[in-house]
């Protein structure tokens, strides 16, 4: 048996039963950007975040992986190409 912290780390296409564990992921960063700059970030909330990763996963437009390690989520990304309307400081 190896060691936890030698297992190996399994990412795989996220799933819509996947969601709960990403907005628990995704919380401590957001807790982290909120505490930053509350201006600009929202504290976290579980139930937004799993209702926006639940329909990310679903969008075709989007990717979502999850990473985990010995069974347990322990990371994600989440990409998706976005676009803004033009502004003075971007074109």
């Amino acid at each position: 048996m190896s060691a936890p912290h030698l297992d190996r780390l399994h990412v795989q296409v996220a799933r819509r039963m996947d969601a709960p564990a990403l907005a628990a992921l995704n919380a401590v960063v957001q807790e982290m950007h909120h505490q930053w700059s509350s201006a600009e970030y929202l504290a976290p909330d579980p139930r937004a975040a799993e209702a926006f990763f639940d329909q990310k996963v679903a969008d075709p437009t989007a990717l979502v992986l999850v990473a985990f390690r010995s069974g347990h989520p322990v990371g994600f990304l989440y990409g998706q190409e976005l676009h803004r309307p033009a502004n003075p400081f971007t074109s």
